[in-house]
């Protein structure tokens, strides 16, 4: 299985076209995708994702603590 880890600025809070696109054909392929649990970039990949309700991601977090988990929030 391919695993990408994706994470980026707290600055960016909207995802380019360039990376919604990458996002989508790792989706396709069905890539596991790893993102951080930060502000900005970290929050808007997660977000993307659960809006396509894909399963195949792991939030990397610290000490077993996520400051941001989308997915988790929604279910919650």
């Amino acid at each position: 299985m391919t695993s990408v880890f994706v994470a980026g600025s707290r600055q960016i809070s909207r995802l380019p076209t360039e990376v919604s696109a990458r996002l989508d054909t790792m989706i396709e392929k069905g890539f596991q995708i790893l993102v951080g649990d930060g502000d900005g970039a970290d929050k808007s990949v997660q977000r993307y994702l659960a809006d396509r309700s894909y399963l195949n991601v792991v939030v990397c977090c610290m000490k077993n603590h996520c400051r941001n988990n989308v997915r988790k929030l929604a279910n919650a």
